[in-house]
């Protein structure tokens, strides 16, 4: 065990006191982001249960890049999940510290205030001391890219028709039913592309139920208009009724957060209507970590929205423009009260203590 001096020790507790406390801060907000669509096989149930995303938007190239995570809650040992994007994606991997550097950029001040007493029995012997603490594909689907990304295998597709995507996914171990026709039918109809990933999690006992979270994946897409892909069959829109709710746990809420690095504050609209995801934060970054910054541009500002609706009303995508409000958000300050220390020598009492007894072991004799 190392001794410190006393001034030395308490002023390297409080810097080990503040740095502990922004940590365990970030890391209690939930981390993990895959809306879109799940995709598990035929009598299998996948719910997300917390999601978290990254979009970097470089409007001089009008390029969009997602680095995306979640949580999930399957039935089934193997399942998959589909994304869609405006234009083909180029996919790539990204080390998940990305998602803790902005965490820490945007964790509140830590303030230290003296509230009540304590106190602290020590000796003055002790002051200067302190201890320290893949498949055929039909007429309608075409195969634009295969590729194998941060553990997924992962399948480019563009398509003419829904229902013959819907029997590619089904023969190639993705789920096949009607509500995913009718979630992939405005994106066939739009010549949006979908990218399909294979997720294979650990083996699941009898009974059991599969916890996967996904890694970082980067889409990177050319687009207009900055999205994120919030719609959703209304299976996964709902809580489990069937396999997953029978083996019990599954997951009763859902927590998406999502760091928008742009060129200035931003606003989120879904359908149209301003979307009602609170802003938890928006402001200019002092800087961009080496592995987010080829993704940027210029873009160096940064706004986080956090969206806890269950369930989740995911009809359209949620769309992103520049704020016309520019003043920036920060999260208020995080109380820590100490105790004042009030110091009681031993000696202090030990030695009265002492003279009085000896005083009247002496007057008995």
């Amino acid at each position: 065990m190392t001794n410190w001096p006393a001034v030395g020790g308490r002023l390297r507790w409080r810097s080990l006191s503040s740095l502990l406390a922004s940590l365990l801060l970030t890391l209690a907000t939930p981390a993990a982001a895959w809306a879109c669509a799940a995709a598990p096989p035929a009598g299998e149930e996948v719910r997300i249960a917390e999601e978290e995303a990254i979009i970097l938007y470089d409007a001089a190239r009008q390029r969009q890049t997602f680095i995306r995570r979640a949580d999930f809650r399957s039935s089934s040992a193997k399942f998959g999940f589909l994304v869609p994007t405006p234009t083909k994606p180029v996919l790539g991997e990204v080390p998940e510290r990305v998602f803790a550097d902005l965490g820490f950029a945007i964790a509140p001040e830590v303030r230290f205030v003296k509230e009540g007493y304590e106190l602290d029995l020590t000796s003055l012997f002790m002051l200067g001391r302190s201890a320290s603490p893949a498949g055929a594909q039909g007429d309608g689907v075409r195969v634009l890219g295969r590729a194998k990304v941060a553990g997924f295998d992962a399948t480019i597709l563009t398509a003419t028709d829904a229902r013959e995507l819907g029997a590619w996914l089904g023969k190639n171990g993705f789920e096949n039913s009607p509500e995913i026709v009718e979630w992939l039918g405005p994106y066939v109809r739009k010549e949006w592309i979908i990218t399909a990933f294979a997720v294979a999690a650990a083996e699941v006992e009898q009974g059991a139920i599969a916890q996967v979270t996904s890694k970082a994946v980067a889409m990177s897409f050319d687009t207009p208009a900055p999205l994120y892909p919030y719609r959703e069959p209304l299976s996964q829109r709902l809580p489990p009724a069937g396999r997953l709710k029978d083996l019990g746990q599954p997951p009763s809420s859902r927590m998406l957060r999502v760091f928008f690095v742009g060129e200035a504050k931003m606003e989120a609209s879904l359908e149209g209507q301003p979307w009602s995801a609170r802003v938890l934060h928006a402001g200019p970054l002092d800087r961009l970590s080496d592995e987010l910054a080829p993704y940027a541009g210029k873009s160096r500002y940064l706004t986080v929205f956090v969206d806890e609706s269950f369930p989740r009303t995911g009809k359209d995508e949620v769309f992103f423009a520049p704020a016309a409000e520019q003043r920036p958000v920060r999260q208020p300050p995080k109380i820590i009260a100490e105790k004042r220390r009030v110091p009681i020598f031993l000696e202090v009492v030990l030695l009265p203590l002492a003279a009085a007894g000896i005083w009247l072991w002496r007057r008995r004799r």
